[in-house]
């Protein structure tokens, strides 16, 4: 809905944060649905907790932490947009993809028990992650935006996938 109600067509130059910035009404409308996302991602961090026991997963607490770690930043970025500061609010955003990272690169021991090719897609998602920011912070890619829109649909996409996964150690 922010996109719409943009009157910059040229944000997506930036970082999808830049659609959060200024005093108006779908900067303040980014911000709030931000904070309103994280704080129901935070909700859904708790019922997967229970899901991941149910699977078996070997270290159910960590990465319901990511979770809530991921859930706590998206909140923050809402809450101390970029036009407040630049420092903290890349620190949130950084913190998201490095919280997804260290899921993605500990699933074999975190969750046991899930398909190879479930264990492939995690690597596949951190080196395309790892690709986009890179090309971003060595000045190839002048966006932020297509490394943060990937981050979050590979971790909207691990979580659909985990979710659908069966438990296969008996």
């Amino acid at each position: 809905m922010s996109i719409i109600l943009s009157h910059d067509p040229n944000w997506g130059r930036w970082h999808i944060s830049y659609l959060g910035e200024g005093n108006s009404f779908s900067a303040n409308f980014f911000n709030a649905t931000m904070m309103i996302g994280g704080f129901f991602m935070a909700g859904f961090s708790l019922l997967f907790h229970k899901y991941l026991v149910s699977i078996g997963a070997r270290y159910p607490k960590l990465i319901t932490v990511c979770f809530l770690l991921i859930s706590l930043c998206i909140y923050l970025i809402g809450l101390f947009p970029r036009s407040f500061g630049i420092l903290p609010h890349d620190i949130f955003g950084h913190v998201i993809y490095f919280a997804f990272l260290f899921l993605c690169l500990t699933t074999p021991w975190s969750l046991p028990g899930q398909k190879r090719w479930f264990y492939a897609v995690s690597y596949l998602f951190h080196v395309a992650m790892l690709i986009l920011f890179i090309l971003y912070w060595t000045g190839v890619s002048e966006s932020l935006y297509v490394a943060e829109a990937a981050t979050f649909i590979f971790f909207i996409g691990w979580t659909v996938i985990l979710l659908g996964r069966k438990h296969y150690n008996g």
